[in-house]
């Protein structure tokens, strides 16, 4: 068993899980920072590429969020 650590910025939080459930993947949330979350996955080796494509939701998800404020401040 492996795990892979996610740290999740509170906006993104239930997109990063909804996500993460939809590829059948469990997490635990380990602690939380100001604004953002730590997320575990443990995962078998053969199930690296649903990590693969966490990291790329949640870089996806991230870069939304940060335009959407970047367009409130506009």
């Amino acid at each position: 068993m492996r795990t892979s650590k996610f740290d999740v910025p509170v906006e993104v939080l239930t997109d990063f899980l909804d996500a993460a459930c939809e590829k059948e993947m469990n997490s635990t949330i380990v602690s939380r920072k100001r604004d953002e979350y730590s997320i575990e996955i443990d995962y078998e080796k053969e199930e690296t590429s649903l990590i693969d494509e966490l990291e790329d939701e949640l870089e996806t998800l991230i870069e939304n969020m940060e335009e959407e404020e970047e367009e409130d401040e506009n």
